[in-house]
């Protein structure tokens, strides 16, 4: 593969690099250096840490003949470490974005169960219930009494002042 074939595996969507070769005698001094996109803001540490990580120069220092020996090289594993952080920044965008439309589709989902909690049906409030007090104790009593007949209360006296 070629030298700028090599290069542009080492760069993501939107991103620059800036190559810089310096001579230092019979050495030569090659750095390459990723231009990342402008960071959305509030991003947390770990993908600040991830940033700081796709942002990591490459620097290589040899003679002519070494660098033409080698550079091929490092080059190939610097853009494969690139790609797989970008492999790995790409997946953690997407994980956040699928968990903003699950939470969106969760507040929908909410705001449509009140909206159909708070209307009254067409024909008025729902009637009261039964008593179900009698059930609840002929159940409380065993089901050797929950086949016995009712127990009706005694009528009401008819001298209010009597205790009998």
């Amino acid at each position: 593969m070629e030298l700028f074939e090599w290069l542009s595996r080492c760069l993501g969507p939107g991103e620059r690099l800036r190559l810089e070769i310096t001579r230092e005698g019979e050495s030569l001094s090659v750095l390459a250096q990723p231009l990342l996109k402008t960071a959305p803001p509030n991003l947390d540490d770990e993908r600040q840490q991830l940033r700081a990580a796709l942002a990591h120069p490459w620097w290589l220092t040899g003679t002519p003949d070494q660098l033409d020996r080698e550079l091929p090289e490092a080059l190939r594993t610097y853009a494969h470490q690139r790609q797989t952080l970008q492999a790995a920044a790409s997946e953690w965008d997407a994980l956040d974005d699928a968990i903003r439309r699950a939470q969106q589709a969760v507040q929908t989902q909410r705001q449509k169960a009140a909206k159909q909690n708070t209307r009254v049906p067409p024909g008025g409030p729902a009637a009261a219930p039964e008593d179900t007090g009698k059930a609840a104790a002929a159940e409380e009593e065993g089901t050797a009494n929950a086949t016995s007949p009712a127990v009706t209360p005694p009528a009401a006296a008819t001298n209010p002042d009597s205790l009998f």
